[in-house]
């Protein structure tokens, strides 16, 4: 099933958020609302990172490597049991 990337962007927002990573969280907030998140090389864009990972979200890497951007506007393939999984997860 294809879930937006906003969809999975507040996802991660409430993960981030109810393990008390809040600063994290901001960050993906003010993403949410830019409609474009960019990703440096710091302790709390690594935790983005690796939570839109585990949605199996890509990301588009800027030159030098140093800065990674994820777009809000697209879409992601997941399969329906893990988004399943992982909202219950989440949300519950």
């Amino acid at each position: 099933m294809k879930v937006d990337n906003k969809q999975i962007a507040k996802a991660v927002f409430f993960k981030l958020y109810n393990s008390d990573n809040y600063r994290a969280a901001a960050r993906v907030a003010f993403g949410i609302f830019q409609n474009t998140l960019t990703l440096g090389l710091g302790e709390y864009d690594h935790l983005i990172e690796w939570e839109l990972e585990n949605f199996g979200c890509s990301f588009v890497i800027g030159r030098g490597g140093s800065t990674a951007s994820f777009n809000m506007s697209g879409q992601t393939e997941i399969d329906s049991k893990k988004w399943e999984i992982m909202c219950d997860e989440i949300y519950n």
